[in-house]
């Protein structure tokens, strides 16, 4: 009985080292975005509060904010809670607010509510619109194919809301 050897062929060795030859000479559009903290807790005494969406690359940013279904056993306090902005595009250096304010309205049930977000960024790659085109005929001037893959991490931000008084819970530990 022979033993067969899977082979790959000379011509996969040829896309292989063309692909990593792309991968290696794109340059890379790093962000570097941080949130100042991923969690508030609100109450009828403490309303509102601010997280800050930092910026420490060197492009603008995209910040989006979206909200996410509560877990299994958690109030969802979507209803009682303002938030702003949705979407914001932060410069390179600095941060900008995401402002929080808890709304309950009359018929609110006390008790703790949770409202989760997913907090995303995408750079903005921003083109000057007097940047020359390569010339066709110049073959100094010829640019190759590239690719990239962009990876846009998803913070997770929650936020625990109050409404009236909470009964305290008898815990026993067992040792």
């Amino acid at each position: 009985m022979s033993h067969l050897k899977p082979s790959l062929g000379p011509h996969w060795s040829c896309v292989i080292c063309c692909a990593l030859s792309l991968c290696l000479t794109q340059p890379t559009n790093a962000t570097s975005v941080f949130i100042s903290d991923n969690l508030a807790m609100l109450d009828e005494r403490n309303r509102s509060a601010t997280i800050m969406l930092l910026n420490s690359g060197s492009e603008p940013v995209e910040f989006v904010v979206k909200a996410k279904d509560a877990r299994d056993g958690e109030q969802d306090g979507i209803d009682i809670l303002r938030w702003s902005p949705q979407g914001i595009m932060v410069p390179p250096g600095e941060g900008a607010p995401l402002r929080l304010a808890l709304r309950p309205n009359e018929n609110t049930e006390p008790g703790e509510y949770v409202v989760r977000f997913g907090v995303s960024s995408r750079p903005l790659l921003v083109e000057p619109p007097f940047r020359s085109m390569p010339s066709a005929t110049d073959p100094r001037e010829q640019q190759g194919m590239g690719a990239s893959v962009s990876i846009q991490p998803v913070i997770e931000v929650v936020v625990y809301l109050q409404i009236g008084e909470l009964e305290p819970v008898d815990v026993q530990v067992i040792y």
